[in-house]
């Protein structure tokens, strides 16, 4: 199904603002976003390879290309301590 998102530049993610609801409906789904998040940083500490990240802010969807370097139970941890609330992420999109 698809979406119109915005491309962003990582280094604009901390002036967005996000509402912390799960834009995800289903526990597969959620399960899906968690094993693409594990491969993710997989690719990103092993082969510096960089994922399209879709996100929900307030203003609307935005997608990101980036490495993804690490995770926590509620955020994605991007270079320079920029971190993405996890319940908000969409979809990774890995190569």
């Amino acid at each position: 199904m698809p979406f119109s998102t915005q491309l962003v530049e990582k280094e604009s993610i901390p002036s967005f603002q996000f509402d912390y609801r799960e834009v995800l409906d289903s526990e597969e789904a959620r399960a899906r976003r968690e094993a693409q998040l594990m491969r993710a940083i997989s690719l990103g500490n092993t082969y510096r390879r960089k994922v399209n990240i879709t996100f929900a802010t307030v203003d609307g969807l935005k997608t990101v290309r980036t490495t993804v370097w690490a995770s926590t139970r509620t955020h994605l941890i991007l270079k320079n301590g920029i971190h993405i609330p996890l319940c908000t992420v969409k979809e990774l999109e890995l190569e």
